[in-house]
Parts: C-alpha cells; sequence; structure tokens
C-alpha cells in the first residue's frame, strides 16, 4: 500500500485548474502602489486620458476588435499599477469592457489571466509615484496628471482633479519702490512635460487666471465655483515654507534701522 506524501505544489496546481486564481479583496490597495480610484483619475488624466476613459466605458478606441482593446487597456493599467496583476485584474472587472469571456478558461488558463500576462509582457515601463515635499499635502496632492483634492465621502476620501500641471511656490520676493511694497510670488509649474518659471504678483496669483496666461491653452483648471480656490489652496498647501526676500527697486536716500544709505544701480552706500 502506497502511503501519503505531501505534494503541495501538485494540490496547488488541481485548484489553479478547475477553480482559477483566487480572488482579489477589491477593498486592498496594491500595497505600496496607488488605490484604484487614483489610478484611474490619473490615468483619465494623463495624455493618452481619451483612450483610456474610452476603453474603460466599454469602447474600442478604433482597435479592430474588443480583445484588442481588452489588451491596450490592460497595458494600460499595467503602466499605472507597476505592473500588479491581482490590482489590473480588479480594475479590468469594474470597466466597461468586462464579459463573461475574461473567466472562460483557454486551457489552463482563462482568457482574462493570459491577457493580463501579455500585457505584462509588453509592459516596460510603469508609473513611479515621485515623493517630495512639493507631492503630498495632507488634502491635496500633486503628480504628473495634475494637482487632485482629496475629497471626503462617506465611503471615504475620492481624488477630484483640480488642474491638469503642477506648480509650486517657490519664493517670495518684496518688492519695495519707496512708497508701496508689493509682494510677488515665485512660481515653477509643469505641462505636459514642459517646465514654466515666472514670478507673479499676489494679486493675480489669488485671481487664479495666470495658468492660461503664463502656460497657453493646455493648461486646464476644472470647472466648478470653488475649484479655482481649492487650487489657490492647493499649490500654497503644497509649496510648503518658501523663503522670503526684499528687492528695493528705487535708487536715492534711504532710511534703514542700521542708519541712512544711499541706494542705487550696483547697490548702496552708507552716510558716512
Amino acid at each position: 500500500m502506497q502511503g501519503i506524501i505531501e505534494n503541495q505544489d501538485a494540490i496547488d496546481q488541481v485548484f489553479r485548474q478547475y477553480f482559477g486564481p483566487p480572488e482579489a479583496d477589491p477593498q486592498d490597495d496594491a500595497g505600496e502602489g496607488l488605490a484604484d480610484a487614483l489610478i484611474i483619475d490619473m490615468a483619465k488624466a494623463a495624455r493618452n486620458g481619451e483612450k483610456f476613459s474610452d476603453l474603460w466605458e466599454g469602447g474600442l478606441s478604433e482597435l479592430p476588435s474588443q480583445s484588442e482593446a481588452d489588451l491596450a487597456l490592460c497595458q494600460m493599467l499595467a503602466f499605472w499599477t507597476n505592473k500588479n496583476a491581482a490590482q489590473m485584474d480588479r480594475l479590468f472587472r469594474a470597466s466597461g469592457l468586462y464579459r463573461k469571456k475574461w473567466d472562460e478558461r483557454h486551457g489552463r488558463d482563462t482568457y482574462g489571466a493570459l491577457t493580463i500576462q501579455k500585457a505584462l509582457d509588453r509592459t516596460t515601463e510603469t508609473y513611479t509615484p515621485r515623493k517630495g515635499k512639493a507631492e503630498v499635502g495632507n488634502d491635496y496632492f500633486q503628480n504628473d496628471a495634475g494637482i487632485f483634492f482629496r475629497k471626503p465621502t462617506k465611503e471615504g476620501p475620492v481624488s477630484v482633479q483640480l488642474a491638469n500641471f503642477n506648480a509650486i511656490i517657490t519664493s517670495e520676493t518684496v518688492r519695495d519702490d519707496g512708497q508701496t511694497t508689493t509682494i510677488f510670488f515665485d512660481i515653477e509649474a509643469k505641462l505636459r512635460g514642459r517646465k514654466y518659471a515666472f514670478p507673479l504678483p499676489v494679486n493675480k496669483f489669488q485671481a487664479m487666471h495666470w495658468p492660461t496666461e503664463q502656460m497657453g491653452a493646455g493648461a486646464i483648471v476644472q470647472p466648478g465655483p470653488t475649484y479655482k480656490d481649492r487650487l489657490r489652496v492647493a499649490i500654497q498647501t503644497l509649496s510648503g515654507d518658501v523663503s522670503r526676500h526684499e528687492v528695493f527697486v528705487h535708487t536715492g536716500w534711504r532710511k534703514f534701522p542700521s542708519g541712512w544709505a544711499y541706494l542705487h544701480a550696483d547697490g548702496a552706500l552708507g552716510a558716512d
């Protein structure tokens, strides 16, 4: 009589053959990766966001077949999830492309598992969130897709896009003309890979008309009665502590705490 031996690999193989891989908990996030809702927001706001949105809603995005659309969406998900197969499967099941065929067996694996593996094999680059003071705030964050607000809901925070560009205040300058002082914010912004740097008077920054004035028609602030105010607060929050310095933009005598000085183009001369 032959004894019973331990062979977990064989048991696992039989289990996968008849029952498929274990389903991921839809509430789980991808370890150190991005939450599902945030991935969807970022993918829709990215440069190829129109294509992602079409595929996500169940369209073919001008591809010749639904199978090719399935693969195209999975490749996008592979990029955003850092090739996390379980999260890719979970997200695909929430998309408009999901159908019964996804769970049909094709040999030892399901159609969905084969499609995900093919997408993983073809994906050579993935999204890596940047870290630093300009990236994360308590209620706001920014990444390559733009600036976002974490909106509290009963089901938990939901990421709401405020703008499709990045921006922070790097420093502030007080310009003194001898009669009045004006504060300027030194702004660094990024839109579609292009970097911008420019000063803004505080009143222009507050009005929030400057994105298109400085970066052109491609700079988009989402519509809504409070979005401009939220975007302004987001930029100030994400900028953290900024340095402040004073610049005198006039010539002539000026009294300082240390005494009188004559200001000229190359600097200042003391009264002595």
